[in-house]
């Protein structure tokens, strides 16, 4: 139990860094620009059918929507965090360490919904718009964004609610094991 309590920690932590080292996005406005990106946490969808194929560009997303539903992921990040988890094998990485995501790849995929992080997969989630392709970016800089991020996908992807109530125990644990600290 420790050992889970400790990897969703150092995921999430790791997750968090990676989010608060990104450039700032600006602030979106209200025009009707079509090619405008949606508020972050928020998916760009012209349907509200369920995801069935997604895509997720960074390790706390790949992670989230593994929890809540592991058939629907068929694409994740190439970073080593999420490459070693035996959890991910067998699904194909779209992106190398540090590098941006291979358009070709998350094509080929064909997904429903691509997942990435505000400031820095705005273009490649701008071009996939472009294709048609619903998008997601998120932005986490606070437990309650933390929260939406993972509503927002749970309901993106029709999960089950017992892989909420997962998701919701193991944050609840991860304050609990924080406030401890």
């Amino acid at each position: 139990m420790y050992k889970t309590l400790f990897s969703r920690t150092a995921i999430l932590l790791l997750s968090l860094a990676f989010a608060a080292c990104s450039a700032a996005t600006p602030p979106q406005s209200q025009q009707s620009n079509p090619n405008a990106s949606p508020p972050a946490n928020q998916p760009k969808t012209t349907t509200s059918e369920a995801a069935q194929k997604v895509v997720a560009l960074t390790p706390l997303t790949a992670d989230i929507i593994h929890q809540l539903d592991q058939t629907k992921l068929v694409g994740i990040p190439g970073s080593k965090l999420v490459s070693s988890n035996p959890k991910f094998t067998g699904i194909t990485a779209v992106t190398a360490d540090r590098t941006p995501p291979n358009l070709e790849k998350i094509i080929a995929l064909k997904p429903d919904l691509v997942v990435g992080a505000a400031g820095f997969h705005d273009q490649t989630m701008q071009k996939l718009q472009q294709l048609g392709i619903k998008t997601l970016l998120t932005q986490i800089d606070s437990w309650k964004s933390l929260e939406e991020l993972t509503t927002t996908l749970a309901k993106s992807l029709n999960a089950n609610p017992g892989s909420i109530e997962k998701i919701e125990q193991a944050t609840s644990e991860l304050k609990q094991a924080l406030a401890k600290k």
